[in-house]
């Protein structure tokens, strides 16, 4: 799993208010999580449907979220819109 940009700002917080560095490396996910139960499990708001979100490379709209299980092999990347001109 991975959370780029300014996403960290959903993240835990320590005492001083920081967010807590989320650790990908050390992270398991449950298995027959989908990506919406994935992003609130990490923090992530339920109403952020302007994430964008890939799988395996692929796409996941955000209508998808709920009915996307995920696998144990699976590669997630959490990211902001894209914005650009």
């Amino acid at each position: 799993v991975k959370i780029l940009g300014h996403l960290d700002e959903y993240l835990a917080r320590d005492d001083a208010g920081d967010p807590i560095p989320f650790d990908a490396a050390n992270f398991e996910c449950p298995d027959g999580f989908s990506v919406e139960q994935l992003a609130e499990l990490i923090g992530l708001p339920a109403e952020a449907t302007e994430l964008f979100v890939m799988v395996n490379d692929e796409h996941v709209s955000d209508r998808n979220w709920s009915k996307h299980v995920l696998q144990t092999s699976d590669s997630i990347i959490f990211c902001p819109p894209l914005k650009g001109g």
